[in-house]
């Protein structure tokens, strides 16, 4: 993974809210950490109800897979989240979010102003498809982190 200097990490934090590191992992890893997302995705014991429109969410897989468990706790993951939070990291939660064509559209929000969680913490994203405007991928506010947080209202389909 091509690194950012230390100093770097934690500035570009601070200034933004995020860090990215592009292509720092390599097409066969991503492929077969999607593989692993597949495989761990089917002993999960229930749907989410967060699926719409081809839009499927799986969570905490890392519970379902040791597969998953190292690929998160490698260096090139750990040493820059080091770097913001210091040597005391957990992980609470995972992810998957699989948005198939015409899948639904996520709101634009804030993850750390509904989840409840008291402690500092963080979110880790990794792309595992190529992320284009047209395709959805992750957009990210600079800044918004400094701005607090923001009342989410639920928006209803009519």
């Amino acid at each position: 993974m091509p690194m950012k200097e230390k100093s770097e990490i934690k500035a570009e934090f601070e200034l933004k809210g995020y860090v990215k590191f592009s292509k720092s992992f390599s097409e066969d890893e991503i492929a077969e950490l999607r593989e692993e997302i597949v495989k761990a995705a089917k002993l999960l014991e229930k749907v989410s109800g967060l699926n719409k429109d081809n839009m499927i969410f799986h969570s905490n897989l890392f519970l379902k897979s040791q597969y998953l468990q190292n690929f998160l706790s490698q260096e090139k993951i750990i040493q820059p989240l080091q770097e913001i939070m210091g040597s005391d990291l957990w992980i609470r939660w995972d992810q998957c979010v699989a948005k198939a064509s015409g899948g639904a559209a996520f709101p634009w929000h804030q993850d750390n102003a509904y989840n409840r969680v008291k402690d500092e913490h963080l979110q880790f994203w990794i792309a595992i498809t190529e992320m284009t405007e047209e395709n959805g991928g992750l957009w990210l506010q600079p800044g918004s982190h400094r701005i607090g947080l923001l009342r989410h209202e639920r928006h209803r389909e009519s």
